[in-house]
């Protein structure tokens, strides 16, 4: 289960870097924005049709503001 100190890393639509989060992906409309913790507003991303891989699967550069934003949360990516 996910709590408030969990944070998730996306990457949004056309996006090449990670952005961290707290909301909880199921709470998401693809394509909503998002609230990141560098103060930034992305959009959510779009759900990968069954059977082929997140594009975002293989970008592990994380945005700098958010990493430092970060302070005790566990964190991990995730992939719609």
């Amino acid at each position: 289960m996910l709590t408030q100190t969990y944070a998730l890393w996306i990457v949004p639509p056309a996006g090449k870097v990670r952005h961290a989060t707290t909301s909880r992906p199921g709470a998401w409309i693809q394509g909503d924005v998002v609230q990141v913790l560098c103060e930034k507003k992305v959009k959510a991303p779009f759900a990968t049709p069954y059977g082929k891989t997140p594009r975002s699967n293989g970008i592990d550069e994380r945005c700098p503001e958010c990493l430092q934003a970060l302070v005790d949360e566990t964190s991990r990516n995730w992939d719609a």
